[in-house]
């Protein structure tokens, strides 16, 4: 099971590799691979990788979830928010909510 936003979770429902020779842990979010398969570019938008670019179940799984959407940019810079709200609060009580 992996933890996904509503949308992502419908697109991804049925999701389906019919070609025996793909190799899924490439995409899989728990295996280290999927960090190879995409970036973030300079404006936080989740790309694929140049050296994944020509990867069909790389393409096909981007384009079936919608990745490039805006929404997983916001939620990205959403998260690293927070993350500064917590470390701020952490250091400074006084601060905190």
């Amino acid at each position: 099971m992996v933890l996904s936003c509503y949308d992502c979770n419908r697109a991804k429902s049925d999701l389906e590799f019919y070609d025996q020779d793909l190799h899924l842990h490439k995409i899989h979010p728990d295996e280290a691979e999927i960090t190879e398969a995409f970036v973030r570019d300079d404006n936080y938008y989740i790309r694929i990788s140049e050296e994944k670019n020509g990867d069909k179940t790389v393409k096909e799984f981007y384009e079936k979830v919608d990745l490039g959407n805006q929404l997983h940019r916001l939620d990205y810079l959403l998260l690293n928010m927070r993350g500064l709200c917590r470390k701020i609060t952490d250091k400074h009580p006084a601060y905190g909510i």
